[in-house]
């Protein structure tokens, strides 16, 4: 976010390149658009550029506004499922104003919509498993050695 992004001094990255990660190239919906490797998101009151991520046990928000210098980062170690997104796009919607949304409310809502989904995707069984096609039959032998044992088998397997 800062004009003087670089090493020792010396800039890294052009202002013209970093812009062009945060040109929107491809939109998702009326409100947001992809840039490359950010999301840029329309509000009432200006453009919000986050990304976000998360694993098994980690969840990770960040946006910013670039025409305010301004930015969030939320960090959680539990598994993603949108709440460091509400926690920043609130923090984000009040800097800039915008009307009040309840962006928990959203996320939760959505998080249930996909969890009925994938639940969709998987049959229950109203029955038990079936019983096997074909009948087992008891071992023949009552008592047996190891040794006696492993020579029946042998034997067996090879008719």
């Amino acid at each position: 976010m800062r004009k003087s992004i670089g090493y020792e001094g010396r800039r890294l990255v052009s202002a013209e390149n970093i812009a062009q990660t945060r040109t929107p190239k491809v939109a998702t919906n009326d409100k947001l658009s992809y840039a490359l490797g950010w999301s840029v998101q329309q509000t009432p009151n200006g453009s919000i550029i986050w990304h976000n991520g998360g694993t098994t046990s980690f969840g990770s928000y960040i946006g910013f506004l670039a025409h305010k210098g301004v930015g969030v980062t939320v960090l959680t170690n539990e598994a993603n499922v949108g709440f460091p997104d509400a926690v920043g796009l609130w923090v984000l919607d009040r800097v800039l104003d915008n009307p009040s949304v309840d962006h928990v409310a959203k996320t939760l809502e959505g998080a249930k919509a996909k969890f009925e989904s994938m639940q969709k995707q998987f049959v229950r069984r109203t029955a038990p498993h079936p019983a096997p096609s074909r009948r087992l039959h008891p071992f023949p032998v009552t008592s047996l050695t190891r040794a006696s044992a492993k020579r029946f088998y042998c034997r067996n397997a090879m008719r």
